[in-house]
């Protein structure tokens, strides 16, 4: 997949990737080293991600968040690798998979009260104030290749969610772009868990050969 855009916007996303460590050491990193000077001298970086001089973000006032349109976003093929990794997500896992397995005697009102503990306790662990940047950033970057192929929906979708992370969590309520991301994370290797599990007493791994990202 192509996509259009200006040299300003493509510095923009290296020079973010640099100063991420996305770029790592190697030979993309000498790479990018040996041009950077070039492109910093020559090249205007963008101040704002570049999707704003298509869509005003003062036209996203009346854009809810739902449960069901964030859903929505994360199912479209462009989005589905959005898994958070196993490895930030394996203490989760275990909290959730001992609560499930608990000789101790609890309503399911009360496992599910546990459950949802445990999960709000990982998205305050796992999305501080400096990771949700990081994830507006890229939010804002989807948009824009959301834009650029005609799918304006799943733009201001993108856009609405990436508003979403200036937004503080309060006792009451979290994030709800984040929870459906955990939730939808979770229930991915869940399933993966369980079908190793089923794959051990056939003597066969059932689990799908799935590549994380």
């Amino acid at each position: 997949m192509e996509i259009e855009t200006s040299l300003s916007h493509a510095a923009t996303i290296l020079e973010r990737s640099f100063r991420k460590n996305e770029i790592k050491a190697g030979e993309p990193a000498a790479d990018y080293l040996n041009f950077r000077p070039w492109i910093l001298k020559n090249i205007t970086l963008l101040e704002s991600p570049v999707i704003y001089d298509f869509i005003n973000p003062d036209s996203m006032t009346d854009e809810a968040l739902t449960e069901e349109r964030i859903k929505r976003l994360l199912n479209q093929e462009l989005m589905r690798s959005w898994v958070i990794g196993p490895e930030k997500l394996e203490p989760v896992l275990k909290e959730i998979s001992e609560t499930k397995d608990s000789l101790i005697i609890i309503s399911e009102a009360q496992q599910a009260d546990r459950i949802k503990e445990i999960k709000e306790k990982a998205l305050r662990d796992l999305y501080p104030g400096s990771k949700r940047v990081l994830v507006k950033e890229e939010l804002e970057e989807m948009a824009y290749i959301f834009f650029r192929l005609d799918q304006e929906e799943y733009a201001r979708l993108c856009l609405a969610s990436a508003s979403s992370m200036d937004e503080e969590d309060s006792a009451l309520r979290t994030n709800l772009f984040l929870k459906v991301l955990l939730d939808r994370s979770v229930d991915f290797y869940l399933d993966i868990m369980e079908k190793k599990d089923l794959g051990k007493g056939t003597g066969e791994d059932s689990s799908p050969n799935i590549i994380l990202p």
